[in-house]
């Protein structure tokens, strides 16, 4: 049976105090659309099945080391450093039944995963987190900059955030996606979202939250909104949505903050004037 959505790209070992815990897109959007009711499944590289994804539909490529980041939280922005890469993931690396998924996420955390892998599912609805395809790697593993794709066409809708820009650029790059992307969705934090709809662009409020631990947020948001979308929702409704949700991630430390959909709806319930605008 194949999945409604599919995930592709790293999990990645989370450096804490103590070990590490799980992050990256894959494990995030994974466990989002999960519990918002869809059935996942998710291509991933590692050494081995990370126990909060058991019973989801998870492929592994074999990998002799897993991604590991550091998360180095300053005055608000982050600063990250790679310990460890797993493998990349190719074409050849999707299972066949996973290839008629109704909505598949490119969530590369540091290149793993191609662009062109979208072009494997043409009846899909293909996201793509762009954090991975901004990234760089530098001396010592310190995360940098890379120059933004230029074509980013095969995709319905594509999301960053400001931390994955220069900010001097960063408007020029983000219209000139939005003239090529049907939906591009720039999050800001706790300064909302900005979300374009065939070059039209509105603000998303943010919706209050307690935060703890911000990491994962723009990948909720990314899963929350394709999931709203898939269901029939607008995509600047679909964007409330998924800023409820990241607004709940963000509450509690790692993948535990990962909200159900109950969660979701009573936030939106419980702030009904942030909306889009």
């Amino acid at each position: 049976m194949s999945p409604r959505f599919l995930v592709v790209g790293h999990v990645v070992q989370d450096v804490v105090p103590g070990g590490w815990r799980l992050g990256g897109t894959a494990a995030y959007a994974g466990l989002m659309a999960f519990r918002l009711g869809m059935e996942v499944a998710i291509v991933t590289s590692a050494t081995c099945l990370p126990s909060e994804l058991e019973g989801l539909d998870v492929h592994i490529v074999p990998s002799p080391l897993n991604t590991r980041f550091r998360n180095i939280y300053e005055g608000g922005t982050r600063r990250q450093v790679v310990e460890s890469l797993a493998r990349p993931i190719s074409a050849r690396h999707i299972p066949p039944k996973f290839k008629s998924a109704e909505v598949v996420l490119l969530g590369p955390v540091m290149g793993e995963v191609s662009p062109r892998l979208a072009r494997l599912f043409p009846s899909s609805i293909v996201g793509a987190c762009l954090q991975g395809w901004l990234r760089r790697l530098g001396p010592g593993g310190e995360v940098g900059r890379r120059r933004p794709p230029q074509n980013l066409a095969p995709f319905k809708a594509v999301f960053l955030s400001d931390e994955d820009l220069d900010p001097w650029e960063g408007r020029t790059i983000l219209h000139r996606w939005a003239a090529q992307v049907p939906i591009v969705a720039y999050t800001r934090g706790e300064r909302g979202a900005e979300v374009a709809w065939n070059g039209h662009w509105r603000h998303i409020g943010a919706f209050p939250a307690r935060v703890v631990d911000p990491t994962g947020a723009g990948d909720v948001f990314a899963a929350a909104f394709l999931v709203a979308l898939y269901e029939g929702t607008d995509p600047f409704e679909a964007a409330r949505f998924a800023s409820a949700a990241a607004s709940l991630v963000v509450e509690q430390e790692g993948v535990r903050g990962v909200p159900w959909r109950q969660a979701v709806e009573a936030r939106l319930r419980a702030y009904p004037h942030v909306g889009c605008h």
